[in-house]
């Protein structure tokens, strides 16, 4: 098989998956579930796990509503690798072209983290689990990221 094969133009829609929706509401509901059964509630002590219940619940709906259902502004949509290697997101209310994936991007085999950089700085990310895209197109991705570290 040919190198050449994993170096071509490819787009990735992002979408939801029942992977995805674990991995982002799982960790938000076992951090609640500890801090209520460690915690002495009592005075101060009530006011701190309100406090940090609300905090995890503010968590919860900004990771949902950016890596899920897609309604942050900075969601991403789309991510393009054309033939001259050059990454592009389609985001929410734009488009981002040129960006560079960051070397602190993580791949496995069951998950890709990408965070991509722009030429202001700015960072996105996108979270792809191999539900939420076919087996081809994960497996080109890894490559292409693995080999470009």
């Amino acid at each position: 098989m040919s190198s050449n094969r994993f170096n071509q133009t490819f787009s990735i829609e992002i979408v939801s998956s029942l992977s995805k929706q674990l991995l982002i509401v799982m960790p938000h509901v076992i951090t609640a579930a500890i801090l209520c059964l460690f915690i002495n509630l009592k005075g101060m002590t009530l006011l701190f796990l309100f406090i940090s219940l609300i905090g995890i619940a503010l968590s919860l709906v900004y990771f949902v509503r950016l890596h899920l259902t897609l309604r942050a502004n900075k969601s991403i949509y789309n991510i393009t690798k054309n033939s001259n290697g050059e990454w592009n997101l389609i985001l929410k209310k734009c488009a981002v072209s040129n960006v560079l994936v960051s070397t602190t991007s993580f791949v496995s085999n069951s998950l890709i983290i990408l965070i991509f950089v722009d030429a202001s700085n700015k960072h996105y990310t996108a979270l792809i689990t191999p539900d939420s895209t076919n087996e081809d197109i994960f497996r080109r991705l890894k490559v292409n990221i693995k080999t470009s570290k």
